[in-house]
């Protein structure tokens, strides 16, 4: 009698098909049979086994502090990727410098070990006043852009204006007394060209995290914040502080009662304020591809999108091609403002 095991390994079953074929009989037949289940039954290889990432566990660095809007986007991107991916994906808060020391930690690390979520303007040479200490091109490749987030014009409560219009109002009253912060990048451009185009003054003042800035706002020592909305929402729903537009083309979830800029009257400082994935130098494309595809289906989960919204975000799913045209269209207008003041952002 001839028996033969089940648990041939496929490379093996090839070699029995041609065994069977010399030995004839019932027992080619019953290696004959064996090597056909065995090509056939194999089940199909998924694309984890293909890209072979993540192997272990990847650190998700991000320029948000504890607690911030940014913070939490990221952890909900983390939680979501370690559940379909199969291996932890923890979350790095290194804020400062206007996302550039998260993006530092994140080139230094090992291929594969590190992804940095966060800013756009991390990638943007022409918005920070210093060589930058990574190779933006080279160092963090577009994987997705992840979330738009609501940017907001707050003011504190105590401030005699109630829109947009009221503000320039009082910039051109009293020209180089007030005082406004706007988050590095796109923001803080935006509304210094805006600035610029009403026939208005006001002085930049520089701060270390949009959270310090929002602590101001709320004791009334400066005038205006631009940025994200969701580090101001506290303080807007208990009435020590007041958002006057959102830089979106719709209006933020979590702030349905505040009009958009172009519902103001002010289009061009329409703004949409993304964050994106990237991830590391040499980064093969197949594990790029596949990592923009779960981090899409992250996404497409009820309980995540609701969850940003919760935050004051909207989902924003994307490709690695989306990524980097926005990467474009950033630098292009970061270009528009070097013409326009030399440098791309406000001294401070």
């Amino acid at each position: 009698m001839c028996t033969v095991s089940n648990a041939f390994p496929r490379r093996r079953a090839l070699r029995l098909g041609l065994l069977s074929a010399v030995l004839g009989g019932t027992c080619g037949q019953v290696l004959a049979q064996h090597a056909t289940a065995d090509v056939t039954e194999a089940p199909p290889r998924g694309p984890p086994a293909r890209v072979g990432w993540p192997a272990r566990p990847v650190r998700v660095v991000t320029p948000g502090g504890p607690g911030t809007g940014v913070d939490l986007a990221a952890r909900i991107l983390a939680d979501g990727l370690a559940r379909r991916l199969g291996q932890p994906f923890l979350v790095e808060n290194r804020p400062g410098a206007d996302g550039v020391l998260a993006a530092e930690a994140h080139s230094r690390a090992r291929p594969g070990e590190s992804l940095l979520f966060g800013f756009p303007a991390v990638a943007n040479p022409s918005l920070h006043d210093r060589p930058l200490p990574y190779d933006p091109d080279a160092d963090l490749v577009p994987v997705a852009p992840v979330v738009t987030e609501f940017h907001a014009f707050v003011v504190p409560a105590a401030l005699p204006v109630t829109d947009l219009a009221g503000l320039f109002a009082l910039a051109r009253e009293r020209p180089g007394i007030l005082n406004w912060y706007g988050a590095v990048g796109l923001p803080d451009l935006t509304f210094r060209l805006a600035l610029r185009d009403h026939g208005a003054e006001m002085a930049f003042v520089s701060y270390r995290s949009l959270a310090a800035a929002t602590l101001d706002i709320v004791a009334g020592r400066i005038q205006l914040v631009f940025g994200p909305a969701s580090s101001a929402l506290a303080p807007i729903r208990e009435g020590r502080a007041r958002a006057l537009a959102v830089s979106a083309h719709e209006r933020a979830p979590a702030l349905p009662s505040v009009p958009t800029v172009a519902e103001a009257g002010f289009p061009d400082l329409q703004l949409e304020a993304a964050l994106v994935l990237f991830g590391w130098r040499g980064m093969d494309p197949p594990v790029r591809d596949h990592l923009a595809a779960e981090t899409r289906a992250v996404l497409a989960e009820p309980a995540v999108a609701e969850r940003l919204r919760t935050a004051g975000a909207l989902p924003r799913p994307g490709t690695p091609d989306d990524l980097a045209a926005l990467l474009a269209g950033q630098r292009a207008r970061a270009a528009q403002g070097v013409r326009a003041f030399g440098v791309a952002r406000s001294p401070g």
